[in-house]
Parts: C-alpha cells; structure tokens; sequence
C-alpha cells in the first residue's frame, strides 16, 4: 500500500490484491461495501490522511475508487469539493467542451465502449504524435439528454480530465493529428 499526496487536499492510495489478500477481503467486498471491505477503506483513509498530512474532517470529504488495469485499487480522496474531477466537470458546464487524455488507445476503446448508449454528443479524437496519448474532446449539442453530464463525469474512470475552455479546444484542433473528425464513440465502441 502507498499513497501520493496530489495537493493540499488531495491524496491517492493505492492498494495492491496482496494488500487485499492479507486482510482477507476481495474487490467485490469492496463494490458490495461488505463490513470487513468498509472497516479496511476507513484503515486505509485514516492511515492516508495520518502519512500525508490530509485533515479529512472538514464539511466535505471525497472518495473515488479506481479499479487499476492490474485489478490494484486507487483511492483518491480530498477535503474539497472544488478539487474533485467530479467538480471540475459540474463547474465547466457553461462551457459545454470537455477535453480527456488518454494514455493508450486501449483505455479510450475501453471508455466508448462503456459510455456508448446514452445522450448525443459531438466527439472528435485527436493525437500527440510525440507523447503517443490521445486527446478526446466533447461538445454538449444543442439536444444532449439530460444525462450528459454523468455521461462525461463517467469519462474520468478511463482518461484523465484536462483544463478545458473553447480556446483550448481550438489549440487542440490547430496542433495535433485529428485521427477521427466526428462520432468518436460510436465509431470506437464498435471495435
């Protein structure tokens, strides 16, 4: 088990399968909130807060659980709720543009996958050709579904949320490789 201090109210923890393994408990416990999986998050969450110094006591405390390509777990916890990706996405509403990163393209194919029945909305995939990591970018259309927003929220699970304005979509489009102009979703959930 180690934790990442990502700032002054945020903290990662990450929990390997022997570190589930020795207390005896699986990731089903944990997504089923078993006692024995609850009493071992709150361990960890106490411990985490005590090695990086995270007071977790204020008025709002975040969790988010993360299964990991190795079936690890990371817990990203924070004190504030302007810090949580789930904030950052509900506070960019009035800019309806979202920008996401990913680091293969088998994470982007895993997220389409998951998120493709649901509301319309514009999408187009663009690459770094130096850093090979995939930039997805989404844009609320006039008739998106009302849940478009947990449509994008549930986006984080898989890429990795980036500052999103329309001059940041513009730069995305004037500088990297535009790999699928429209339909990104669609097209990738079909692979």
């Amino acid at each position: 088990m180690r934790f990442k201090k990502i700032n002054s109210k945020t903290i990662s923890c990450y929990i390997t399968q022997d570190d589930m393994r020795e207390v005896g408990i699986r990731l089903d416990d944990i997504f089923e909130r078993r006692t024995k999986a609850i009493e071992f998050i709150r361990g960890v969450i106490s411990k985490a807060s005590e090695a990086e110094s995270l007071k977790l006591d204020g008025d709002y405390t975040s969790m988010r659980i993360t299964v990991l390509p190795d079936k690890s777990v990371c817990l990203t916890l924070s004190s504030d709720a302007n810090d949580t990706p789930e904030a950052q996405v509900l506070q960019q509403n009035a800019q309806n543009v979202y920008i996401y990163k990913f680091k293969s393209m088998a994470d982007l194919i895993r997220c389409c996958r998951h998120i493709a029945e649901g509301t319309e909305m514009f999408t187009s995939l663009y690459e770094d050709p130096e850093t090979e990591e995939y930039y997805l970018l989404i844009r609320r259309l006039e008739h998106s579904g009302k849940d478009y927003e947990r449509l994008v929220l549930s986006v984080n699970e898989f890429g990795e949320l980036m500052p999103s304005s329309e001059s940041r979509a513009a730069w995305l489009q004037e500088h990297m490789k535009c790999l699928i102009p429209e339909n990104v979703i669609e097209t990738l959930a079909r692979l």
